[in-house]
């Protein structure tokens, strides 16, 4: 589950990534009296609550159009856009490659919302990381299962643009059960 906050009106805001399919909690379900990390649960898209002052988070609503498992996110520095990975292994029918998407901030009906911009293979399977550069138009997007990690531009309006970089890591992990490639 992917969290990050933003600002673009008075109040301030945190954004919950969650998995949309079976395997994950709603974070609806925990602040409505239901049990979190219930694993036969799970998400409905992206979460987005108001943050109180005393901590307490106020849930506004669920961007449900944000595809499947849009697990981590991150908020471009300026606040305007939120980019999210989607944590799977096939994306529009091309097998071993998930995705990652782009919003633009804005409202609908006076509350926060995200609009959807467009959305680019991730080029490696199961990506799980997605942050901004905080000074110059890109993003980098790390894929688990893939064992790579992407760097992509950002266009002037937001959408993510083409692959400036590429790069595939060797190795393998401590358990050699599940870590047979770099991850």
């Amino acid at each position: 589950m992917g969290i990050t906050c933003a600002r673009p009106l008075e109040k301030e805001h945190v954004l919950v990534g969650t998995y949309t399919e079976p395997g994950s909690a709603d974070p609806f379900e925990a602040t409505m009296g239901g049990i979190p990390h219930d694993r036969s649960q799970r998400g409905g898209g992206i979460y987005i609550f108001e943050l109180e002052p005393t901590g307490t988070l106020i849930p506004v609503r669920c961007v449900r159009n944000v595809g499947v498992n849009p697990a981590y996110l991150c908020l471009d520095p300026f606040g305007l856009y939120v980019y999210a990975v989607n944590e799977s292994d096939n994306f529009k029918g091309m097998e071993g490659t998930g995705s990652v998407r782009a919003f633009r901030v804005g409202k609908t009906q006076g509350q926060l919302d995200l609009l959807p911009l467009n959305s680019k293979a991730s080029m490696g399977a199961s990506p799980c990381h997605v942050v901004c550069h905080p000074c110059h138009p890109y993003i980098f997007v790390t894929n688990y299962t893939g064992g790579n990690m992407v760097v992509y531009h950002i266009r002037a309006n937001g959408a993510i643009g083409e692959v400036s970089c590429m790069h595939r890591f060797d190795g393998k992990g401590p358990d050699a059960s599940r870590q047979q490639s770099s991850h």
